[in-house]
């Protein structure tokens, strides 16, 4: 009887192993499938992700109007800043001074440039301008303020015959302006 026993609790041993082997085999499987799938759905390995398809929905969008004004007034700053780099050329406030407020701190000055190249009988001559930032503000309906940073690139020369004395060089300048709606037209008032 004894060896009977063993015999059956051997067996029932065996059999008990078995059924966990195939029971691990089991959860081995599932989860090679969950994997599989994870991989096919979410783009996950060396696959690389999997295409996201959007598609266009009649559904009305709240979206945010910008000001007309911002770009006016960008527009102004460019060519503002055009001008004192025409004037560093020229040595002519003119075009300076008609973009600005007649009677405002930037008209009183929008001569300044012209006088230290005729006085001095240099110039710089500028070959690129770019604007590197311009941030605006409208500060109510016909005032408005903006930052403006800007590259030069050019050469130095004589004024006014405008011969080269340089190899070049490369200025930046940075300018904080107040502009405001007049004559139909935004004007530079104030620059610091």
């Amino acid at each position: 009887m004894h060896g009977g026993f063993s015999h059956a609790v051997l067996w029932k041993g065996c059999s008990s192993v078995r059924r966990f082997a195939w029971q691990v085999g089991g959860v081995g499987v599932a989860l090679a499938g969950v994997v599989g799938l994870g991989v096919v759905a979410f783009g996950c390995g060396s696959g690389g992700p999997a295409p996201v398809r959007v598609s266009a929905s009649p559904s009305a969008r709240a979206t945010a109007t910008v000001d007309p004004r911002v770009a006016e007034v960008e527009a102004a700053v460019r060519r503002y800043v055009q001008a004192l780099v025409d004037a560093m050329r020229t040595g002519s406030a003119d075009e300076v001074g008609a973009l600005t407020v007649p009677g405002s701190q930037a008209a009183g000055n929008a001569g300044a440039t012209a006088h230290v190249v005729q006085g001095t009988g240099r110039a710089f001559v500028t070959t690129q301008l770019q604007v590197d930032s311009l941030d605006v503000s409208i500060v109510a309906s016909a005032d408005a303020s903006a930052v403006v940073t800007y590259t030069l690139r050019g050469y130095d020369a004589t004024w006014p015959a405008l011969k080269q004395v340089d190899s070049g060089r490369m200025l930046s300048g940075r300018s904080e302006l107040e502009l405001q709606f007049s004559g139909g037209q935004w004007l530079v008032s104030v620059q610091h």
